[in-house]
């Protein structure tokens, strides 16, 4: 073959078929290779590559793998679409979705979207927020979620705000706030500067509810339908508010923890029902000779008044009406009278009176007697 200069040579039909030979040198000696070799070494075999190929990426700047940009299958494009996006696309079957789909990486201020054309814009990165545009985040697998660096709150939220649910480092979680002191242990809490917040629990036709009120100034706990509310210990029902508002105390007793304080009946033209016992005293007598079979006797006093019983019991006592004297189970606010019964021959019936500090029989019974009255403190 003659020489010629390059410049002089005919142009070859493109694109190559592989098996053109081209001269090489390799250990110091001019060879031929086909041109199909010139790009061994590479991992993975390229059917087809073309550098600025394809319509809407940039000519310049774009790889075409296996086809042709936007081609229905088998295309895979690596290149710039123009001066701001740069772009990977896939085929129908390739890893972003159903259907043809391209990512475009962001340089500069622009974010980088995942896109499906099925579907459009799924994921979005704009620098500071990740957003699934039209589905949901999916945790695929057990015991894995949403989760913080170190020492960093969680926030979740609606309308490009993080403050519609907050969960601190220690596990509290705040409900329209990001501030939660805890109170006892965990801690929820339901916030609104204006309204205050509400806890509801319910289903169709029952629904309770535990709510603080600004407007208000209080606080509820109740329910919101004709049913009663009910509360338990040990998973026993300890007391009822039936729908119509009476109160049924079940297993226990309604306790008043504090002195002078009980049940007002105000709402009926009455005072607060402080006092209520049942119990026992033990009599005391003076100038009485011998000793009763009984010093023992039973009172119920209900707020000041008082009523009580006692028996002497069988014995040989004996004393001198009016100057015989016993103790009552509280001291009387005013003079006070009662009946006694003694039974002995010739005294039926007998009275009692306390009168100046003393309380003493009217007529005195030689053996057995009981003394009965109601007096007020």
């Amino acid at each position: 073959m003659a020489d010629k200069k390059i410049s002089a040579l005919t142009s070859a039909a493109t694109p190559l078929a592989g098996t053109e030979v081209l001269p090489i040198v390799q250990s110091g000696s001019t060879v031929k290779v086909p041109v199909s070799n010139l790009t061994a070494g590479r991992t993975v075999a390229m059917s087809n590559a073309t550098v600025g190929s394809g319509g809407s990426a940039n000519a310049a700047t774009s790889v075409v793998i296996n086809g042709t940009d936007n081609a229905a299958n088998g295309s895979y494009i690596l290149g710039q679409r123009n001066s701001s996006n740069a772009w990977l696309t896939g085929d129908y079957q390739s890893a972003f979705g159903s259907g043809s789909g391209y990512v475009t990486f962001v340089y500069g201020a622009v974010p980088t979207v995942f896109y499906n054309t099925a579907v459009g814009e799924q994921l979005r990165l704009d620098g500071v927020d990740v957003k699934a545009t039209l589905g949901n985040f999916v945790v695929g697998t057990a015991g894995k979620g949403i989760t913080t660096g170190s020492a960093t709150a969680l926030g979740l939220g609606v309308n490009n705000t993080v403050t519609a649910m907050t969960i601190n480092t220690n596990g509290d979680i705040g409900f329209g706030t990001s501030t939660i002191s805890a109170i006892f242990g965990t801690t929820v809490r339901i916030f609104n500067a204006s309204n205050g917040g509400t806890l509801q629990v319910g289903g169709t036709t029952v629904n309770s509810y535990l709510f603080t009120s600004e407007n208000l100034g209080q606080s509820s706990l109740g329910n919101s339908s004709s049913h009663p509310f009910t509360f338990f210990t040990n998973d026993i029902e300890r007391m009822r508010i039936a729908a119509a508002g009476d109160i049924t105390v079940s297993t226990g007793n309604l306790v008043i923890g504090t002195a002078a304080k009980g049940i007002d009946f105000s709402a009926n033209g009455g005072d607060v029902l402080s006092q209520y016992d049942e119990g026992t005293w033990n009599v005391v007598w003076t100038n009485l000779t011998g000793t009763p079979t009984n010093l023992v006797g039973q009172y119920t006093r209900i707020g000041r008044q008082v009523t009580f019983t006692y028996a002497t019991g069988a014995g040989a006592i004996s004393g001198t009406a009016g100057n015989v004297r016993f103790t009552l189970p509280f001291t009387p606010a005013y003079q006070a009278v009662g009946t006694s019964i003694a039974e002995g021959p010739g005294t039926p019936v007998l009275n009692w009176i306390y009168t100046n500090g003393s309380c003493y029989p009217i007529g005195f019974g030689a053996a057995y007697m009981i003394f009965s009255g109601t007096y007020f403190i």
